[in-house]
């Protein structure tokens, strides 16, 4: 549903993590409507184009009728 109606807003990576090989953990946040939202995506191998570190702006699309639920673009 996100990916054929969420909106997209810029985010900025707060944490990374890769615990198990070809699995990534990005905690992101983001602001909607005057509203922050910390959330968290884990990207397998595929989603994964280039690393991710800390300050990094990303695109994050997000459900318009319930903001905290997103994903990283």
């Amino acid at each position: 549903m996100l990916r054929e109606q969420g909106r997209i807003v810029e985010g900025v990576v707060i944490d990374v993590r890769k615990d198990l090989p070809g699995s990534c953990m990005v905690a992101y946040r983001y602001e909607v409507a005057g509203v922050s939202y910390e959330c968290c995506h884990e990207l397998d191998a595929s989603q994964q184009p280039a690393d991710y570190w800390l300050g990094q702006r990303i695109s994050v699309r997000y459900a318009p009728r319930f903001p905290a639920n997103s994903i990283v673009v």
